[in-house]
């Protein structure tokens, strides 16, 4: 395999989560949300706050050069959006330990601004492009820091001769977090405008336009905000860039962590990166009402019927709770999921949810796993509502742990103890039924033509990259007729899962086998999205490192329950899997950690290549098992 590890950062493994949904719906989605939640209603308004970005985002980007009537739209949507930035502060200020108490506009202005956008409403029914804000989906970032973070930007600053100036936020999840600050900012006396920005360009050297917005004589300072900085650090140091250039010199980041660019920063954003003062406040210093996160969830853990309740220090010691819990993230769940650390399986570091465990030493922990803070998925559904539904209807077949409820973007389910699988168990002829039983109950609905195609177009062009990066130009042309298979097939069922590694099972101690992680991969950070449920198929073969007998034992046993797979459209999806897995653990080898976390990478890596590698070559055997 070649490449170092600068290389590997070459290999497609991220993507733009998004849905194309029409903007009648996003009103209508948002006009329910604002009648069912109530002002002091925190998560409820947090979720609407999300909400009302995500529709701001997706029609500057539909409009961005809007005639007359759409610049009313445009500018009601900012001011809904503001609205609710208002209403979530003022109900976030009563369950802060925040000596504040300013004058904001709260929930009856966010009342009044939804019926102005009803009366502002185009005719016409466009379909829009809403972005996933990565932030508060995937990696729990809380507007909550960012109004922290304001509320600190403005006491430093609370004897400044000038009180005026702008916030820059980044498109997407900036849009939201430029209102928040915004409306902090307001209420301290601050004179603030307002603008988002949609960079362009390569990911990783950014440009960003401000011509309009030229410093005014009174003007002081201005602000980026982002989730940033990512893999380069490009879109809020192009920003920043833009905004000296109309003659801004006070500048200031409101980024989401503290970390530097990645690798794939140049010598000048880093140097952005370095002069300019960021502002923030991690999650772990938040406070609601005098409680932290941890706090919450454990107070939360002792209403479930199923585990034992823990109301009081003392009875949290008693019951065995740690203060604060176990954090199960960034892979360290392998400590309580294996007894040997030589049986530990290679993690993506980067793309973990963060998760923690309740009442590890009594008789049912708690897994509080994130899961959102209520973005719009065009279904009017959040990941929350999605995933309780999936969990209930697939624990009620004893296939997934039972979920208990959910709490702050975090969803608890049942933790189950047992003894993880391992790729031997592939021999077992129960546990293929048993992987053919659980692909066919967890697909879902089939997609239209049109989201098919761009499914199968994504996993083409990721194919074809990371083969190149991994093997070069030469068998990349070996594609090219399992493409055309894929794309010639009809859309059937959409995969359910996911993640169809050996030891994602355990196996209780009355040998019942239970998948201990079922929702929210095809809605995530990554290139995959939504597919076909060949995809399962597809890593179950892979994972479980069938041999041809073994494969066609699997393909019987999912044509059984109905499930077809086609030999050609399946070779398709298998070469895709093992080269998105290649990518990612490739991405992994360019963090610096033990050496036994290397070594595991390391092998794994040469797991994924070999796999890739005789899928791009196929023996004769693979030949006869094609045809």
């Amino acid at each position: 395999m070649k490449g170092n590890n600068q290389a590997n950062l070459g290999m497609i493994v991220y993507g733009d989560p998004q849905r194309s949904v029409r903007s009648s719906a996003l009103l209508d989605n948002l006009q329910r949300r604002v009648s069912c939640t109530r002002p002091d209603d925190l998560d409820g308004l947090r979720l609407l706050l999300i909400q009302a970005g995500q529709m701001e985002q997706a029609a500057f980007d539909f409009w961005p050069d809007p005639g007359r009537s759409i610049s009313v739209l445009l500018a009601n949507l900012l001011s809904f959006t503001d609205a609710a930035a208002g209403a979530f502060f003022a109900a976030w200020l009563k369950a802060s330990p925040s000596a504040v108490r300013a004058s904001i506009p709260g929930w009856d202005c966010l009342r009044r601004r939804v019926n102005v956008l009803e009366e502002v409403w185009p005719g016409e029914d466009p379909v829009l492009t809403v972005k996933i804000p990565e932030g508060f989906e995937f990696y729990a970032l809380y507007p909550e820091q960012y109004c922290a973070a304001a509320l600190r930007w403005c006491e430093e600053r609370r004897r400044a001769a000038t009180k005026r100036g702008m916030v820059v936020g980044i498109r997407s999840i900036g849009t939201t977090l430029s209102a928040l600050i915004k409306v902090v900012l307001e209420s301290a006396g601050w004179q603030v405008e307002r603008v988002t920005v949609r960079p362009t360009g390569h990911p990783f050297a950014r440009r960003v336009e401000l011509k309009a917005h030229r410093v005014g004589a009174t003007s002081a300072f201005a602000i980026v905000a982002d989730e940033g900085p990512g893999l380069s650090g490009s879109s809020m140091a192009a920003a920043a860039q833009a905004l000296a250039e109309v003659g801004y010199s006070d500048l200031s980041f409101f980024p989401g962590h503290g970390n530097d660019p990645g690798t794939a920063g140049s010598a000048e954003i880093r140097m952005w990166w370095a002069n300019t003062p960021r502002h923030l406040v991690p999650l772990g210093e938040l406070r609601w009402e005098g409680r932290s996160l941890t706090d919450l969830l454990v107070e939360k853990s002792g209403e479930f019927p199923s585990a034992s309740r823990v109301n009081h220090a003392a009875d949290k010691a008693e019951a065995g709770l740690q203060i604060p819990l176990p954090d199960l993230s960034a892979g360290r769940w392998r400590l309580h999921a294996f007894e040997r650390k030589a049986d530990w399986p290679t993690t993506c570091l980067a793309l973990e949810r963060m998760k923690f465990l309740a009442g590890e030493n009594t008789e049912q922990p708690v897994l509080w796993r994130f899961t959102g803070l209520g973005s719009d998925l065009g279904s009017g559904r959040v990941s929350i509502e999605e995933a309780l539904g999936r969990l209930t209807q697939l624990s009620r077949q004893n296939l997934v742990p039972k979920p208990l409820g959910s709490a702050h973007g975090f969803l608890a389910m049942e933790w189950v103890r047992g003894r993880r699988l391992d790729r031997a168990r592939s021999r077992d002829r129960g546990v293929l039924e048993h992987l053919g039983a659980y692909i066919t109950q967890a697909a879902r609905p089939p997609q239209t033509n049109q989201e098919a195609a761009a499914a199968v177009g994504r996993l083409a062009s990721m194919l074809v990259h990371n083969s190149r990066e991994a093997f070069g130009q030469p068998v990349v042309e070996r594609t090219q007729p399992w493409i055309d298979a894929a794309c010639s097939e009809s859309p059937g069922l959409t995969y359910g899962d996911g993640r169809m590694a050996p030891w994602e099972w355990v196996q209780t101690s009355s040998g019942s086998l239970v998948k201990t992680d079922c929702f929210g991969h095809d809605v995530d950070h990554t290139i995959v999205g939504r597919q076909s449920v060949l995809w399962d198929v597809a890593g179950a073969v892979v994972e479980w490192e069938l041999d041809r007998a073994g494969e066609l034992k699997f393909c019987r046993c999912l044509e059984s329950h109905g499930i077809v797979t086609p030999p050609k459209v399946l070779h398709f999806y298998k070469m895709c899997y093992a080269a998105f897995r290649l990518g990612m653990v490739s991405l992994e080898a360019g963090y610096r950690g033990s050496v036994e976390e290397e070594r595991r990478v390391s092998c794994a890596r040469d797991f994924y290549a070999r796999s890739l590698s005789a899928l791009l070559m196929p023996d004769h055997e693979n030949v006869e098992l094609m045809n």
